[in-house]
C-alpha cells in the first residue's frame, strides 16, 4: 500500500512544473498561500533531487533553501553513498509549521543488488538515520517520506557487506556454515582441511571486472579465500540467491585472471531462486548468471548462400529479427565472421532483404537459436 502511495507522489512529481530562482547559496522556492493550498514539487538538479509536498503541508507562507554539497559531513560506516549530497533548509521565521510528510524522490548510480535507503544526517546525534524507502527497479530511483523541513545532509546509500573471516576447525560433527549478507552461502563438510583453517569470505565490486561474461548477472560478486591452509580435501558447496526469478538456466561462473570466467556444475531451485554448485580450489570469484538465449547487435550483408557467425557452430539454424521494425527471417550458419566490431551476424543478401532495405548496409537484430 506504501509504495503505491509513494508511486501516486511520484506522479505528481512529475506532473507538477516547479518554479525557483537561482542563488549563489543554492536554489530559493518560495511557497505562497495559495501555493501550499494546491500543492507542489520541487525538482533540483535536473531531476535528481526532487521534494513533492502536498496541499496543506505548511499552514502558512515559506521559503525553502535547497543546495548540493560537495562533501559528507560524516563518515556512515557500513555503508556507500551511490547518489549526490544534498541539503534542505527552511529558516524558522521564513517557515510554516509541517503538517505532513514531505516525499522525496533521489536518482542513484549504482544499480548493484544491495539494500539501498535514503538517509539523512541528524547533527543532534551525530550519524546517519534510514528512512523507509521504495526503490524503482528499471529508473534507478529511490522514494521516502521524511516528517522534517530541515535536512542537514541527504543522500542513498547501499548496504556494504564487509569481510569476514571464519574458523574452519578440522574435525567436526556437523557441517560449517558460512552466510554473507542475504545472497551468497558456503557449506563446508567434516575432514574438508585437514587442520584448522582461516576463510576469508568478502563482497567484491563487480564494476572492477569489465570482462563480465555477456550475460546478465543475477547476484553480487562474492570472494572466498582459505588462509593459510592447503587445498580443500573435499568440494566446499557454494549457494548464490537470485534477486530475480527466471525460466532461463542459471550459472554459477568462477573468475581467474588465468582463465577468465568459467561455468560451474549447477543446480538451481527456482521456488526458492538458490542456485549451488561445489568448488573444490581454495579460493575463487563467484557470481549468478542467467544464460541469454539470443544474442543482439549489428547485422551486415554479402553475396553468399548462408549466414557468418562467430558465435554459433557451422550448421546451427537462426532466426534474425530485424529490432526496428519486427520482421524476422530464418538462415544457417555457413561460415565465420564478421570480424567488424559492433557486427554480431553476417546474412545473405536475399535473407537481409527479407526484413530491411538492403541500402540500409546495417541493421540492429536479434539473433536466436532454433
Amino acid at each position: 500500500m506504501k509504495k503505491i502511495i509513494l508511486l501516486s507522489i511520484f506522479a505528481l512529481i512529475i506532473c507538477l512544473m516547479p518554479f525557483a530562482s537561482q542563488a549563489a547559496g543554492g536554489t530559493f522556492v518560495n511557497l505562497d498561500k495559495q501555493t501550499i493550498e494546491k500543492g507542489y514539487s520541487i525538482n533540483f538538479d535536473d531531476g535528481n533531487f526532487s521534494i513533492a509536498i502536498l496541499p496543506g503541508t505548511f499552514n502558512k507562507e515559506t521559503k525553502i533553501r535547497l543546495k548540493k554539497d560537495n562533501y559528507q559531513v560524516a563518515k556512515n560506516k557500513g555503508y556507500r553513498r551511490i547518489s549526490d549530497l544534498y541539503k534542505v533548509r527552511c529558516r524558522k521565521d521564513e517557515c510554516g509549521k509541517l503538517q505532513n510528510d514531505l516525499f522525496l524522490t533521489m536518482r542513484f548510480n549504482n544499480p548493484g543488488f544491495n539494500n539501498k535507503w535514503i538517509m539523512y544526517f541528524n547533527p543532534k546525534t551525530n550519524s546517519w538515520h534510514r528512512l523507509e524507502t521504495t526503490l524503482i527497479d528499471d529508473g534507478m530511483l529511490a522514494m521516502a517520506s521524511i516528517s522534517r523541513k530541515n535536512m542537514r545532509q541527504i543522500a542513498v546509500f547501499e548496504r556494504l557487506h564487509t569481510a569476514k573471516k571464519h574458523k574452519i576447525p578440522r574435525s567436526t560433527d556437523s557441517v560449517k556454515k558460512i552466510k554473507h549478507g542475504k545472497q551468497f552461502y558456503l557449506s563446508v563438510r567434516p575432514n574438508t582441511f585437514s587442520r584448522e583453517v582461516g576463510m576469508r569470505v568478502k563482497q567484491v565490486n563487480q564494476y572492477k571486472y569489465p570482462q563480465l561474461p555477456d550475460e546478465d548477472i543475477l547476484s553480487n560478486l562474492f570472494h572466498y579465500k582459505v588462509i593459510e591452509g592447503k587445498k580443500p580435501k573435499q568440494a566446499i558447496t557454494i549457494k548464490i540467491r537470485s534477486k530475480k526469478h527466471t525460466d532461463n538456466p542459471v550459472k554459477i561462473k568462477k573468475y581467474t585472471k588465468k582463465r577468465g570466467w568459467t561455468d560451474l556444475d549447477t543446480e538451481y531451485k527456482a521456488d526458492k531462486m538458490i542456485a549451488q554448485a561445489h568448488h573444490s580450489g581454495k579460493r575463487g570469484i563467484f557470481g549468478l548468471f542467467e544464460s541469454r538465449e539470443f544474442q543482439e547487435g549489428g547485422a551486415s550483408w554479402y553475396n553468399w548462400h548462408g549466414a557468418a557467425s562467430n558465435d554459433y557452430p557451422m550448421g546451427t539454424e537462426l532466426k534474425v529479427t530485424n529490432l526496428a521494425n519486427g520482421q524476422s527471417c530464418y538462415t544457417t550458419v555457413v561460415s565465420t565472421g564478421p570480424f567488424t566490431p559492433g557486427l554480431i551476424i553476417d546474412l545473405p543478401l536475399d535473407k537481409f532483404g527479407e526484413i530491411a532495405d538492403p541500402d540500409t548496409g546495417i541493421i540492429q537484430v536479434r539473433v536466436e537459436k532454433i
